[in-house]
């Protein structure tokens, strides 16, 4: 991004809980305009900001919540606080793994990373302790287009790097012994890889 890039612009591109806000807020924009049907992640609910009383309460019961890792100037960008955030939405029970699902379930988690991406969101982390119940459940370094990030790279790494989710999600299959020919994705063909 360069040495003379803004911390706070740089924080924003980089920020796992701002990466989630804009990978969510383009899934809201796009079902809101009726560009996608159905669920395609975890379902989102907003933001919170946790108060002293409920942090307080989280760091007794063992969860470092990173509050105190800020220095004085991140807390200076963020308002001259830290207070920790919480993305809200729906708890999605852990499910069985991809081996165990239906082709249809695998399918339609095939075809909702296949949606993201054509919305230009990028989870990047597509392993299978990130599907819940056959949903995406964290986008925390999930890249939505554009980004400063990319902007930043040359042009064939970062189409390179956006193509990655379909190849990883082929590549959890293939541990599960799925193959991909069973789900008749016949709309999408995964390119060769060298082995």
């Amino acid at each position: 991004m360069g040495e003379g890039y803004p911390i706070e612009k740089a924080i924003f591109y980089t920020d796992p809980f701002y990466a989630k806000c804009r990978a969510y807020g383009r899934i809201k924009e796009a079902a809101g305009k009726g560009g996608i049907r159905g669920k395609i992640a975890t379902k989102y609910h907003g933001y919170i900001f946790l108060d002293a009383n409920a942090q307080r309460w989280l760091e007794e019961r063992g969860f470092d919540l990173g509050a105190k890792s800020l220095d004085n100037e991140l807390l200076a960008i963020h308002g001259g606080f830290g207070r920790p955030r919480a993305i809200v939405k729906d708890f999605e029970i852990e499910g069985r793994v991809f081996k165990e699902q239906t082709p249809h379930r695998v399918r339609n988690s095939f075809w909702s990373v296949r949606q993201l991406n054509l919305l230009r969101i990028y989870n990047r982390n597509i392993r299978k302790e990130n599907f819940r119940n056959g949903w995406l459940v964290d986008f925390g370094i999930s890249c939505t287009m554009p980004h400063a990030i990319y902007d930043s790279l040359p042009l064939f790494e970062a189409h390179a790097t956006m193509g990655r989710d379909l190849v990883d999600f082929e590549d959890r299959l293939e541990e599960a012994g799925i193959k991909m020919r069973s789900l008749r994705t016949k709309y999408y063909d995964f390119r060769s890889r060298r082995k």
